[in-house]
């Protein structure tokens, strides 16, 4: 817990005494201090946020905040002993009750993780005293009552904790230890996955997770839980690597993009965005991050934040297209045609040849009912990249809705040559030679592969639909009777049965 309440506490205080108008430059000193240090804090500079408290403490030794601020970019650095000296000198000084809740609560931790459970407990039952209301004060609480082995007060603060915040992991992680304790492995598993479920990446919570499934003698769910388990220790352990790298060089904004990577690798968005962030905030002109920003906030449905981050891209470099590209497609997505069409129409200029840019500005016509430049656009596309199956494909599409039958076959038939194992192009392909009535036998056989591709109700109706065209009805009532099988609700596949069976009489 990192006493952010103290620093805005802190900071009201001084906005009172500013607005009676006197000029107070130790105090103004002091603030800056302040803020400085707790940035450094919440960018893992902790040798610099030390020296921003201590030079609070230089100008005010009562500054209590100023000491438990201290305390915590120590006890990140893992020096555990001078956090806890800082702690304890906070607590002698004139403070708020919040912020001896949270001095009481950290000392609690830390007496904890060093094994002196007499005094973990005693600080840890004040900070519930003062922080009633607090979650974690409970479920640290509860952590040190459980290694103690008195279990019972242990569950009655995990249950606390999760009354007043449901949505921490640990409370249920706490249950969950517990439950193993108690040698009872089934409400163990119901635990641990409530904890999995707030936080996918926590690897402790996998390895119980399959100890308790194992006591419960299921030993194969036991060992996927053990995989899930080496894989987040893994990730776990490079984001380790990554953070021990940053404390010994916390500027290197490369270092921050490996860590992003990292947490990307593993879908952890929110993290990436935090670690990609930072990279920014040491490199503003950091092209490849907020790229990277712009993609995973399209993801999330952030598409201002995605907006703003391309955008900061183009006034960065003119010229890239790739942000001219992801802009067009947010502001189509909107809705907002007329500026899409201007942005892709700005990435072509900038790179001619990329393909991305041909394949926005053609959807954009196709939703506005333009087919004659969406066929176009494509056109342009397959040209630049006639390899590309996905866009003869849909090149086809559009030239069946333009009713040019010779071309839509064309553009099929390049579909399937460029990619020999697409569904939709054998499938569309059979469909249009059903529909036109010509070279229905080999209508029948494209439909046939499309099935065998990928055996979809649609595709079995295409199958239905060419059989039928060829007077094959017992075949064709079987195919869509597969249809239906796969969609029974589909009302166009009942009255195409009964248009079979109906020509067999």
């Amino acid at each position: 817990m990192r006493c952010f309440n103290c620093f805005r506490m802190f900071r009201v205080y001084l906005l009172i005494v500013s607005g009676i108008g006197f000029a107070i430059p130790t105090i103004a000193d002091e603030a800056q201090h302040f803020e400085r240090g707790m940035h450094y804090i919440e960018t893992g500079m902790y040798d610099q946020a030390i020296a921003e408290f201590q030079k609070i403490l230089e100008l005010n030794p009562e500054h209590s905040e100023a000491y438990c601020q201290l305390g915590a970019a120590y006890r990140f650095k893992d020096m555990l002993n001078e956090a806890a000296d800082a702690y304890q000198k906070a607590l002698t000084l004139q403070a708020s009750g919040e912020t001896y809740g949270v001095a009481n609560l950290c000392l609690g931790m830390i007496y904890n993780t060093q094994g002196k459970f007499v005094e973990a407990e005693k600080y840890g039952k004040e900070a519930v005293t003062l922080l009633p209301d607090t979650a974690e004060a409970h479920y640290r609480l509860g952590d040190i009552y459980a290694r103690r082995g008195k279990l019972a007060g242990a569950i009655s603060e995990y249950q606390k904790a999760i009354q007043l915040d449901p949505d921490p992991s640990e409370s249920y992680q706490g249950l969950g230890r517990v439950a193993l304790m108690r040698n009872q492995p089934e409400k163990a598993i119901q635990h641990y996955h409530e904890a999995i479920q707030r936080d996918p990446y926590a690897h402790a919570s996998y390895y119980n997770l399959a100890r308790a499934y194992r006591l419960f003698g299921q030993l194969e769910e036991a060992q996927k839980q053990m995989e899930f388990f080496k894989r987040i220790k893994a990730y776990q352990d490079t984001v380790q690597h990554h953070l021990k790298g940053l404390r010994e060089n916390p500027t290197d904004f490369q270092l921050y993009a490996k860590l992003a990577e990292t947490h990307l690798e593993l879908s952890n968005l929110d993290a990436a965005v935090r670690a990609y962030k930072r990279a920014t905030t040491l490199n503003p002109q950091f092209i490849t991050a907020y790229h990277n920003l712009g993609g995973i906030y399209m993801q999330q449905g952030e598409f201002q934040k995605a907006i703003e981050a391309f955008q900061r891209i183009t006034q960065l470099d003119e010229g890239d297209a790739d942000a001219y590209v992801n802009l067009g497609w947010i502001y189509a997505r909107q809705g907002k045609f007329t500026l899409a069409k201007s942005l892709l129409q700005d990435a072509i200029q900038h790179d001619p040849k990329l393909p991305s840019v041909y394949q926005g500005l053609a959807e954009i016509y196709a939703q506005q009912g333009d087919l004659k430049n969406a066929i176009v656009t494509y056109a342009k596309l397959v040209e630049i990249q006639p390899q590309a199956s996905r866009g003869w494909l849909r090149l086809g599409v559009l030239y069946l809705q333009a009713k040019q039958f010779d071309d839509a076959i064309l553009a099929f038939q390049k579909a399937i040559e460029t990619d020999a194992n697409s569904p939709d192009a054998y499938n569309n392909l059979a469909w249009l030679y059903a529909d036109l009535e010509v070279n229905l036998e080999q209508a029948v056989g494209l439909a046939k592969r499309a099935v065998e591709l990928h055996a979809t109700a649609s595709n079995f109706d295409t199958l239905a639909y060419a059989h039928y065209k060829n007077k094959q009805y017992q075949s064709a009532e079987a195919a869509i009777q597969r249809a239906l099988e796969l969609d029974s609700q589909n009302k166009k596949y009942h009255q195409f049965l009964a248009k079979i069976q109906s020509a067999r009489r």
